[in-house]
Order: C-alpha cells, then structure tokens, then sequence
C-alpha cells in the first residue's frame, strides 16, 4: 500500500519517491521540478513549442524545465503554437494556427494566453506550418504555410500591402531576423519543396540564394548575431548546415545517421553553438562552429510530443 501510494505521489509531484525518467542526470527535471529562482537572467534558456499539448515551454540550458510561456485555451484542440520568436528582450513571440495571430508573453512572468500582437483572420493562414520574426526595425513577418506567403505588420498589427505580402519559395520553412553585415535590416527565409534558403534585405527584395539537391528540404533557418546562417536540411542525409554569412559561399556539415535522423528546427546558442531538434529521436544536439557534436539533451516534457519550434534566447 505504501509502495502503491509512493508511485501515485511521484507521478503528481515528481518528488519524494525518487526518480522518474527523464529526472536522472543530463535529462532534464520532470513535470512540476522546475528550476530554483528567481532567474537574473534567461540567456541561453530554451524555448520549446509542441502541438501534442499546445503549449510553449521554457528549459534552462541543460534542459532542466522551467515554465511554461504558452498553454493553449481548454478544450480547443485546434489551437496550435507553431513558430516561436523573440519580440524583445523580455517577451517572446508565438505563432497561433486554429484562430490565427501572433501573441506575445513575458518570459519571466507568462500569463496562460499572452496578449494579441497580430490578428488577421483573412490573410493568416498557416496551416500546418509557419514561422514568425521580428525585423531589427520592429515589423514582424509571418511565413505563411497555407498561402506560400510572407506577411509584414507593424509592431502594433498593421498589416503592410505595399509590396506585401512576398511571394515566398514553395512549402515555406523557417525565418529570422538578420542583423549585421550586407543583409543587415533583412532576414533570411527557406523552403521545404523548393529546397532553397535565401537571404533578403529589409524591403524583401532576394539577395543571394543557395540551393541544395531534390529530397533535402530547407526545413529551418536561424541568422546570429556574428552573421552566420543555420539551416535544418531534412531529406536522405540528414544534415545541420553552418554558412559563413548570408552569402552562402562557405559552409560546413554536421550528419549523423544515428543520432541526427529527422532535423525539424534549430536555433543558435549566446556562446555560437547550434541547438537542433531531432524529432525522431526526440532530443536536442548542440553543435560547434565546427560542425562538430558538442552534447545531446533531453527532457521527459518533450520527449513524449510533437516540437513545432525551438528558440534560444541570447
């Protein structure tokens, strides 16, 4: 009876009766653990979103949980968080499919449902995959999956039509925020069935374009603040690319067709590193300058869902 309520209790409260899995060491607290604070400072703690539970949870840089920055309204099972951005230095971004809009939440003190950036129910349709960012001159662009479009609003939701919405590439991917050198302003977008990734200036126009071979998708697409690209390149040799800059004129790989099978998202670290979501074997691989393997992470929390998105704040 004691052994029976002992199982009861942990499974509640994650504590007392020793471990559960994913609470061992290198794994990550389970559900309710969380991490002592409170944080002086959220630099290099991970952003995840999933549409298994449609919540957006934070993790510490071992991937020990923190809170969560998004839980999804009850019983609206449509309600889905699918690309995750920083707004600012103490807000994140979320991308919402079911009633589509982008909302924003403090990092620090979330309520359940944030507040409502951007609401356009003609023109969001994001179907069953979208990305969100933030421009250096405060706009922010929407990759819509259900229109291969990109869309531009002000930081107040005002939606801009000179010029927009882009004409993305097709079966859209990921997007972020360049912010140093030639695209500088710009930011740099990719596509799954085009197979390409570009870079863009701060109006949208292309700037430069690097391709890849039929059946490796441009899945996602992260810029640093050093002006590296990153890219998840999912097809028959799975693959984290490192550009030099947005000219895509020198790179370098990292595969594993172990422990790299099934890359869905990435984004990079404060330190350069590259943080990449395998969503086959459910864990995060950081990966150097190098293209070399650095560690893997796990978490009980997301080992048992389907990650839509990652973000590292810097």
């Amino acid at each position: 009876m004691q052994r029976t309520v002992c199982v009861l209790l942990s499974l509640l409260f994650a504590s007392g009766c020793g471990k559960l899995p994913g609470a061992e060491t290198g794994a990550g607290n389970f559900l309710g653990a969380g991490v002592a604070g409170p944080e002086t400072s959220l630099s290099g703690y991970i952003a995840i979103s999933e549409s298994t539970n449609r919540t957006v949870m934070l993790f510490d840089g071992s991937m020990g949980f923190v809170r969560y920055l998004y839980q999804g309204p009850s019983g609206v099972a449509a309600e889905i968080p699918l690309g995750i951005n920083l707004y600012d230095a103490s807000n994140i971004m979320v991308l919402i499919d079911g009633n589509d809009r982008v909302i924003k939440n403090s990092l620090m003190a979330p309520t359940g449902l944030g507040t409502v950036l951007v609401t356009d129910v003609t023109n969001l349709v994001t179907a069953t995959r979208g990305s969100v960012a933030r421009l250096s001159g405060g706009d922010i662009l929407i990759v819509e999956g259900g229109t291969n479009f990109v869309e531009r609003f002000t930081s107040t939701g005002v939606r801009q039509t000179t010029g927009w919405p882009l004409a993305s590439l097709t079966a859209p991917g990921g997007i972020d925020a360049i912010n140093v050198g030639g695209a500088a302003g710009g930011f740099v977008h990719c596509a799954i069935t085009s197979d390409q990734v570009r870079s863009h200036s701060s109006t949208g126009a292309t700037l430069f374009t690097a391709v890849t071979v039929a059946a490796h998708d441009f899945i996602d697409c992260v810029a640093h603040t050093d002006g590296r690209i990153a890219v998840a390149l999912n097809g028959a040799t799975d693959r984290v690319r490192i550009y030099a800059d947005h000219t895509f004129a020198s790179f370098c790989d990292y595969s594993s067709a172990i422990l790299l099978v099934n890359p869905l998202a990435l984004d990079f670290k404060p330190n350069g590193n590259v943080l990449v979501w395998d969503g086959t074997n459910r864990h995060l691989l950081e990966i150097n300058s190098a293209c070399t393997l650095v560690a893997t992470y796990s978490n009980a929390y997301v080992s048992p869902v389907a990650v839509t998105d990652i973000m590292v704040i810097p």
